[in-house]
């Protein structure tokens, strides 16, 4: 029962914070791989995409994005359920390490299953992944049902024959199967072995309770058949090869080739970076995965974890030895090995999920050790009736770890109202004339206009090249035959690549690099079709880019390339300028990157609803503008003037007119009114009268300053207005 309670509160949980259409990130174009049985970026993920295209064929809900999104709701809530028999099987190891077979878990048991499970399910992390198409909660829901497989497994302890090797096998082709979906399970298959040679398991029909069961080497039949059913899993793999054969829209690295099927399973295009390993760089990494940790389950959740982790050594050695290293391999080691700068730690975050998932098994047990503490303390001198009452305090004590979990992370994590992916990508495609090409740099573009385009039908005419893979043979291959009347003649980066000698571009000359092709093929396209640049390429190209002959004008949301001078266009009546006000909340990078070129016209928003008196959403506005860009001056002064005129706020309006001041020296006038009406407003008439006196001195002529300066003299007292 309890089982089913969990799974549906975690299921419902995410669909009503579900987001209801693409978002920024993987998730548009693991949508549109699933949608046309595509091949998305390396691995492939060959298993998401399968499953995906099986939920799209399903007639429900308003789009193909949210019927994907719902699927990774669903898988979240599966990963949770699955959560949930883990714990609960792990404290039947503990029972059993205790007291011998324990096989009825008990009501505590079942609460204890039930807290823990249910204190990962709003964990920040993962309910982030369950509201948006990721592979990621597919990856959670193979590493839990993986892990309540073996440590069932482990109450068996039989090679051949029988239960316990049908587990084997299961488990193995599940592993298998994993990998089809996320490299990551690779950790899991090594550990489950040792974990398995460490129990040394017994035969059928061994006397366990007297623990002097007859031990047996691992049968080569056992061994053999495991195998065959972990490459039945890995088989999925079939599906690049197979479907790259059968040239589809979305086709990463033409995987019908063996050297670029090998590319795509070996993740070779994005390696493992070639930063040098140190110390520092270890303490900083592993910093921050115990920060992460705590950021998942409070403070109180992590001395749960520990406590329950110790509880499990001393009563289970083995099977706890087991969920450890899934822990570390999973959490720091990977974190080390992956070895990201610290600019780029935050990409590394949701391949630490089973790491989380497994610290939850430990937190399950703490919250045992805890409950079967307090009540051993009364049980004897207490009826059944009390101890109910007893257990229910401590349920409801208990209950403020997922609860405050809930609370803190309900807003960053609600995504039904998220619609600036969508809104973006239907900005950048009305910005582009018919028959257009538009440059795009990487994911930030070109995964929502592919979902635009492949899924939607929407601007097909448009033909979207992207200058990071550009450099690749593969994608220029298939754009001959996307867009034929497209030339696309620029040299193969990966040329430079070959021999023991090459070494890797630095950011500054990659993107030189990648402006250079560009320049290139202007001759070639340039009156054959309109051109663009995205905001993300063109902002570097106008800053890398060496031909004088060639102007970039803003027309909407990307850049026009132009031979003649012209003004900037920027559209009027954006689709995604509301939804960009409160995507900026999030302060994603990404987001934050991509809503520079919406500050234009949240500018002219601005004077819309100060014209119609909506100062509360005029200062909504100018919040956001200085989330992206905080060197705003005019947002910095007039949002501070706001604040004043309305009475609040003011040590951050008096804050943000310095701060003008600071960034622009030369409009000092300016903001030394703002300061001097925030003193005003203050009641600090003193400050007021100075810095109105400064402001008469540079601009002798304002008659705003002299009426407010003779405002603040009428508020002090005679003595002081008349000693000036």
């Amino acid at each position: 029962m309890m089982a089913v309670l969990v799974f549906t509160a975690a299921f419902i949980l995410y669909i009503v914070t579900l987001s209801p259409t693409i978002s920024v990130g993987d998730s548009p174009e693991l949508i549109s791989s699933a949608y046309t049985l595509g091949i998305a970026h390396p691995p492939g993920y060959p298993l998401s995409s399968l499953i995906g295209k099986a939920v799209t064929l399903i007639s429900f809900g308003d789009s193909v994005a949210y019927r994907v999104n719902l699927l990774s709701a669903f898988l979240g809530g599966i990963s949770v359920l699955f959560l949930y028999l883990t714990i609960l099987e792990a404290i039947r190891l503990v029972r059993m390490g205790s007291r011998g077979l324990h096989s009825t878990p008990s009501t505590v048991d079942r609460l204890s299953a039930f807290l823990g499970s249910l204190s990962f399910a709003v964990s920040p992390l993962f309910w982030s992944q369950a509201v948006i198409a990721e592979v990621y909660t597919l990856n959670a829901a193979f590493f839990t049902c993986l892990l309540w497989l073996g440590l069932k497994w482990a109450g068996k302890c039989q090679w051949s024959g029988g239960y316990g090797s049908r587990l084997l096998y299961l488990i193995s082709f599940l592993w298998g199967l994993s990998l089809g979906n996320h490299h990551t399970m690779i950790a899991f298959g090594p550990a489950f072995l040792v974990f398995v040679l460490l129990k040394k398991g017994k035969g059928e029909g061994a006397g366990r309770s007297k623990g002097k069961g007859k031990e047996k080497p691992l049968p080569a039949f056992t061994v053999a058949v495991a195998i065959t059913f972990f490459l039945l899993g890995l088989s999925i793999y079939l599906y690049l090869p197979i479907r790259s054969a059968q040239d589809p829209f979305m086709d990463w690295g033409d995987t019908e080739r063996l050297s670029g099927f090998l590319d795509v399973l070996l993740r070779r295009q994005f390696g493992l970076g070639n930063r040098a390993y140190s110390m520092e760089g270890g303490l900083m990494q592993g910093g921050y995965y115990l920060s992460l940790l705590r950021e998942q389950f409070t403070l109180s959740g992590l001395i749960l974890g520990v406590i329950g982790g110790l509880f499990f050594v001393k009563r289970s050695p083995k099977a706890s030895l087991f969920t450890l290293a899934l822990f570390l391999v999973h959490g720091i080691a990977t974190a080390l090995f992956l070895n990201p700068a610290r600019e780029d730690l935050y990409a590394i975050d949701v391949m630490l999920i089973p790491s989380f998932a497994a610290f939850s098994v430990w937190i399950g047990i703490g919250l045992l050790f805890v409950y079967s503490g307090v009540i051993s303390l009364f049980t004897k001198n207490l009826t059944t009736g009390r101890e109910k009452k007893i257990c229910l305090a401590l349920t409801l004590i208990f209950l403020l770890l997922p609860l405050t979990l809930f609370s803190v992370n309900f807003n960053t994590n609600n995504q039904s109202s998220n619609t600036f992916a969508y809104d973006y990508a239907n900005d950048v495609t009305e910005s582009v004339d018919p028959n257009g090409v538009l440059f795009v740099e990487a994911d930030l573009s070109l995964f929502p206009i592919w979902y635009m385009q492949y899924v939607e039908g929407v601007r097909k005419d448009v033909a979207v090249l992207d200058v990071d893979m550009l450099m690749l043979p593969w994608f220029k291959g298939q754009l001959k035959e996307k867009y034929p009347a497209v030339e696309v003649k620029v040299p193969d980066i990966i040329r430079h690549a070959k021999g023991g000698r090459f070494k890797p571009l630095s950011m500054e000359a990659m993107v030189s690099y990648k402006v250079s092709q560009v320049e290139g093929m202007l001759d070639n396209l340039m009156g054959k079709h309109p051109l663009y640049l995205s905001y993300e390429f063109g902002v570097p190209f106008g800053e890398f880019g060496e031909r004088r002959d060639v102007r970039l004008v803003r027309n909407g949301v990307v850049f026009m390339v132009s031979r003649e001078k012209a003004s900037d266009e920027p559209m009027g009546d954006f689709s995604g300028l509301r939804s960009i006000v409160k995507a900026v909340e999030s302060r994603d990078e990404e987001v934050l990157f991509i809503a520079r070129a919406y500050v234009q016209s949240m500018e002219r928003m601005v004077s819309l609803e100060l014209s119609s008196g909506r100062k509360d959403q005029a200062m909504e506005i100018m919040e956001a503008i200085l989330t992206v860009d905080p060197y705003n001056t005019d947002s910095l002064n007039n949002l501070a003037f706001l604040y004043a005129e309305e009475e609040k706020n003011f040590y951050k309006a008096e804050q943000m007119a310095k701060r003008a001041m600071r960034i622009n020296p030369v409009e000092r006038g300016r903001y030394l009114k703002t300061l001097g009406f925030i003193y005003l407003k203050k009641g600090e008439y003193g400050k007021a009268i100075e810095v109105f006196k400064e402001v008469l001195k540079i601009e002798p002529g304002s008659e705003w300053a002299r009426l407010r300066l003779e405002e603040a003299y009428s508020k002090i007292s005679p003595p002081l207005a008349g000693g000036d």
